[in-house]
């Protein structure tokens, strides 16, 4: 991923800041950063947030046991997400028994395809994906870079993507839940866990799933994210 400078993060601030809504949008999102200085992954104003809690929540059991076959990986998800209490009133999504051919495929990508990859068959349209990919593309994912910087970013094209009425409402869901992931992989990566290197796969995975509904696009992030990070089905 190529490198992002600061000023960067001014585009998607400046694109939404041509209506009254964005620029409240906008506004509320700077200030949940200024005041908690990106000290959690968190963002309330993204309805499909508790993608990337669960997510989360599913690593976290993963931290002291390393996974050995995709089969494993993708029971232990299903099993584990079935029982976090804070997503429980949301529907828990296809099982992912039936996706190892695809999670072997995305978490074998390199690091330059696996959006590529996972948008291939995507129902998204030629705009959505564009603007998708160029928002992963743009993501700084080098280690000198802050979390900080990181979710700010973020926090900035969720706004965009909020406030963009090209977008379908499917549209929406597919992209945000996969921004959350992003969110909370990166938060990993910088504050829980330094060997931690399944983003990018995570949100490949995230994108394909959401497509289908939000937590089987978390499974799908989480076992992504898993298979790469250790090295598992390829």
């Amino acid at each position: 991923m190529k490198n992002i400078k600061l000023w960067l993060i001014a585009v998607p601030l400046l694109s939404i800041g041509c209506t009254t809504d964005s620029e409240s949008t906008s506004r509320i999102e700077k200030t949940i950063v200024l005041k908690t200085g990106a000290a959690t992954a968190e963002n309330p104003l993204n309805p499909y947030d508790y993608a990337g809690r669960a997510f989360d929540v599913v690593l976290d059991a993963y931290s002291t046991s390393r996974p050995t076959s995709i089969g494993a990986i993708a029971d232990g998800i299903d099993a584990t997400m079935a029982t976090i209490p804070e997503i429980s009133q949301y529907p828990h999504g296809q099982s992912l028994t039936g996706s190892v051919i695809q999670i072997g495929t995305l978490s074998g990508s390199d690091s330059h395809t696996v959006l590529t990859t996972a948008l291939s068959t995507s129902a998204l349209s030629s705009s959505a994906k564009s603007s998708f990919s160029g928002f992963v593309g743009s993501l700084d994912t080098s280690d000198d870079t802050s979390y900080q910087t990181i979710h700010v970013y973020i926090l900035a094209y969720e706004a965009e993507v909020l406030n963009n009425s090209s977008l379908t409402a499917f549209e929406r869901q597919a992209i945000l839940t996969s921004t959350s992931i992003a969110r909370y992989s990166f938060y990993r990566k910088k504050r829980k866990d330094k060997d931690w290197e399944g983003s990018i796969w995570a949100i490949a995975g995230a994108v394909y799933g959401a497509q289908q509904d939000v937590l089987f696009g978390a499974k799908m992030a989480t076992a992504t994210g898993l298979c790469h990070n250790y090295n598992i089905g390829y």
